[in-house]
């Protein structure tokens, strides 16, 4: 197949999309993309790239075309604005240039914003070709959650936007399945929709630790339960604090957030009022490739999203990484989340921001046994094999690109 990628990220951005394009080269098929110029997420163009760089080049044998879009700059409302409507109007006129027969299916991978799929559309029309769109973050919901936009008008048009970008989609497949009630509610036929989560980066897997690494020196001595990723809004982090004084008791317990986000400081200043900086401990940034290394010095890993409709709806994808490297797992959250971590048998979940659940849940890990806990990282291991895979995925997403050039003769 000849596939066109549609996307507001790629290479060298840290996105799934570039694994997933790279993979569907290597199975044979002819793969262009269409994206931006790199920013994401220091807000600022990438070395080597900017106004007056290649909008063309390779990326592993895929073609890749990138829109002039204004950067991200400090991700301030106006600042997102201005890049994501400088992507829609950059890319589309790209997509304009398109003609009937260089493509077999356009596939939008779509993050937020929404609005990424517009491009998509245009290109698939100028084509004549069907278009097959990725939902990893549901729209309007996610502008409300996570945006904080409460605008009932504005939602209302999002609302209509989606709702027309669904419609132009032969398939809709989405990365979790409690988004599927809600697009169904929208109007959108049920046949329509497949369900493929997202799966972990190779990186993620079981490491042995050397006795060396200067980790082990960071590590604090005890039972560590460890959170990686974004420190925002959305992961409600400030149940931590609250769990953390319900067990002061326990002196060997200990918290290691790894990450950034724009909830670290004040979370850190709640920590130090509150006398937990030697509880609760804050890492910052740590490359990608060493995170394997942190979990593997842990022994609880832990899920945390805020108590908003959205979230009991995603599946975060820290759960297929936590499960990758065979640890047990621990979540303070609702819905989808909670389900996977209860039902694969990797560990226990609690309501979302009820701080006494997840002090409890903590509590039961830390007198379990080492066999019990064993048996925890084994279920995690095991489930992921079985669900999240990234060969068995990848081909997932393969096989529904195909099947809708099969059914649609290659038409919209």
């Amino acid at each position: 197949m000849k596939i066109l990628i549609v996307c507001q990220y790629f290479y060298p951005e840290s996105f799934r999309i570039t694994d997933i394009a790279l993979e569907l080269k290597k199975t044979g098929h002819k793969v262009s993309v269409l994206t931006g110029m790199p920013n994401y997420p220091e807000g600022r163009f990438y070395k080597g790239y900017g106004l007056l760089s290649k909008k063309r080049g390779m990326v592993g044998g895929v073609h890749v075309r990138r829109a002039l879009i204004v950067p991200r700059g400090k991700g301030k409302t106006i600042d997102l604005a201005m890049n994501y409507f400088s992507f829609i109007a950059s890319a589309s006129l790209s997509a304009l240039r398109v003609h009937h027969g260089d493509y077999d299916v356009v596939f939008v991978y779509q993050l937020s914003p929404v609005t990424m799929a517009i491009p998509g559309i245009v290109a698939a029309t100028k084509a004549h070709v069907p278009l097959v769109t990725y939902v990893v973050d549901l729209w309007p919901e996610s502008l409300s959650a996570a945006g904080g936009t409460k605008n009932r008008k504005v939602l209302s048009l999002v609302g209509k936007l989606v709702d027309w970008i669904y419609r132009k989609s032969a398939r809709v497949l989405v990365a979790s399945l409690g988004f599927i009630e809600p697009i169904v509610l929208r109007g959108h036929a049920p046949n329509k929709l497949r369900y493929i989560p997202q799966y972990p980066e190779d990186l993620y897997r079981q490491v042995i630790v050397p006795e060396t690494d200067p980790a082990r020196e960071e590590m604090p001595r005890g039972f560590i339960v460890i959170f990686t990723g974004n420190i925002g809004a959305a992961q409600n982090l400030g149940v931590v604090v609250d769990a953390a004084e319900e067990l002061a008791e326990y002196h060997d317990i200990y918290w290691v957030l790894i990450g950034d986000g724009r909830a670290r400081v004040d979370l850190q200043h709640r920590v130090k009022a509150r006398g937990f900086d030697r509880r609760i401990l804050f890492f910052g940034k740590r490359p990608m490739a060493r995170i394997p290394t942190y979990l593997s010095l842990a022994d609880l890993a832990l899920v945390c999203l805020s108590p908003e409709p959205l979230f009991a709806l995603t599946l975060p994808a820290k759960i297929q990484s936590y499960f990758a490297c065979g640890i047990p797992v621990v979540g303070s959250a609702d819905g989808d989340a909670a389900q996977v971590i209860v039902e694969s048998g990797a560990g226990l979940a609690g309501p979302a921001g009820d701080a006494s659940a997840l002090a409890q849940n903590v509590l039961a890990m830390y007198r379990s046994s080492p066999d019990e806990r064993m048996a925890y990282a084994n279920n995690a291991l095991r489930y992921y094999n079985e669900h999240f895979r990234k060969e068995r995925l990848i081909a997932e997403i393969e096989l529904n690109l195909r099947q809708v050039v099969d059914i649609t003769g290659g038409k919209p």
